[in-house]
């Protein structure tokens, strides 16, 4: 079911590339401490038979990165104001799971 749920949302996206990318990178975010934990063929192993999860906060939290990325990237083209000032000023959304570990809603 979570497969065809996965593909179903894939299709129905008007990004499917955007939409790949961002699945991917939420879905090595939610197992990054087991990642670094492990070694090689120990992570091999966990990406190709990826633990379950609930799909439906995975494509939250992943929609969440993308909309914050988009916003950070306007910011910093169209706003005129550097990244760090950007980071700074623009609140990830809490589904977002964040790159260094802590957990934002997911």
């Amino acid at each position: 079911p979570d497969t065809i749920r996965l593909w179903d949302s894939m299709f129905s996206s008007t990004h499917k590339d955007n939409f790949l990318r961002y699945v991917g990178v939420t879905m090595v975010m939610v197992i990054r401490d087991q990642l670094l934990e492990g070694d090689f063929s120990a992570c091999l192993r966990l990406l190709q038979a990826y633990p379950p999860c609930n799909l439906d906060r995975l494509l939250e939290s992943s929609r969440a990165l993308w909309i914050y990325e988009s916003q950070i990237t306007l910011a910093c083209h169209k706003g005129g104001i550097s990244l760090g000032h950007a980071l700074r000023s623009i609140t990830p959304p809490p589904s977002i799971v964040m790159a260094y570990g802590l957990h934002g809603g997911v």
